[in-house]
């Protein structure tokens, strides 16, 4: 699961595994808002269904989707040996795995 915190808002994405299909998953996209006591507005589910081009996500979703499709297509090309971090985007995730890593050589 993915967070990105907003000023305003908190966007959540999860992809689960669709079966043993590789080439499909189920995402889910949360959004999480504080309101004052009484402005709360109703809460709305939307499923995008099998076609989900065919749902207004709205631009920076819609742009995020169409990128994951593309990154999922270059995956699978010849080129791409493995996926790497971020170096400096995804400092954090790395220094995870690293100690991760480290405590459970320390454990064997």
């Amino acid at each position: 699961m993915v967070f990105l915190q907003q000023p305003t808002c908190l966007l959540g994405y999860r992809a689960r595994p669709y079966g043993d299909d590789p080439d499909r998953c189920i995402f889910e996209v949360y959004v999480l808002e504080r309101f004052a006591p009484g402005q709360e507005p109703k809460v709305e589910v939307e499923d995008g269904g099998s076609d989900w081009r065919s749902v207004d996500w709205g631009l920076i979703l819609s742009q995020d989707f169409q990128n994951m499709e593309e990154v999922q297509k270059g995956m699978k090309s010849r080129a791409f040996a493995a996926a790497r971090p971020n170096p400096l985007q995804e400092i954090e995730v790395s220094n995870f795995h690293r100690v991760y890593n480290e405590l459970l050589d320390r454990a064997e």
